[in-house]
């Protein structure tokens, strides 16, 4: 008899145990955008090492992770670059506007079309600007990780490219750099994700936009 009641009593102790369990698994939600999960009725968010993040300091962890996120987000312009605006006049990088029109390379009609502004980042100071060299078209400056369209169709980042290679229809004569310590630009642009740029000479060249959907920090 004795040992009915034991177990009987270890029944309901494990029972009890495995609702509380259950509770306190399905009533704390994980943060899907963050590893980690969130204490329940707390807004915040866990960053990529597990710790909270409380509201009053998420707009700085955001903008610090922006900066950090995926180095084809570093691809961006002096403030002195000129962009193709999409009445066909110049207009430079750092005065453009959200809601501006621009003019972007459709991949899929492979049609020069119109393209929206929808912000312009400052992508902060960087030490070092890249100035390729195009000959008889001109110079661009930009960052290293900049990704400019090739006669191939494909997008080449500055730093892999090199003298004799393409940029759209004009040949590279070198790639240099120079310190900068400056501030660089990049404008975000749909639906296309580019647009077009002039050289020092006014020839153009499709430009990869600034481009991010998601700000992934899973390790």
């Amino acid at each position: 008899m004795m040992a009915v009641l034991i177990g009987i009593g270890v029944f309901i102790i494990c029972t009890l145990l495995f609702c509380v369990v259950t509770e306190i698994l399905t009533s704390t939600p994980r943060n899907s955008f963050f590893h980690g999960t969130l204490p329940r009725g707390v807004p915040g968010h866990y960053d990529s090492d597990g710790n909270w993040v409380p509201p009053d300091k998420q707009a700085r962890y955001f903008e610090d992770q922006r900066r950090k996120y995926d180095e084809r987000a570093r691809g961006c312009f002096p403030e002195d670059t000129f962009v193709v605006m999409n009445s066909r006049e110049p207009k430079r990088i750092v005065d453009l506007q959200p809601g501006d029109e621009v003019v972007s390379f459709d991949f899929e009609t492979n049609e020069f079309v119109a393209g929206k502004v929808t912000k312009v980042v400052d992508m902060g100071i960087i030490p070092e600007i890249k100035i390729i060299d195009l000959g008889c078209a001109g110079t661009i400056e930009c960052a290293e990780t900049q990704n400019f369209l090739g006669c191939d169709g494909q997008w080449h980042r500055t730093d892999s490219l090199s003298g004799g290679e393409k940029i759209g229809d004009m040949i590279i004569v070198a790639i240099d750099s120079r310190p900068w310590g400056q501030k660089v630009y990049d404008p975000e642009v749909k639906p296309h994700d580019n647009l077009v740029i002039l050289t020092s000479k006014g020839f153009q060249v499709v430009a990869r936009a600034y481009k991010l959907e998601h700000l992934v920090l899973a390790k």
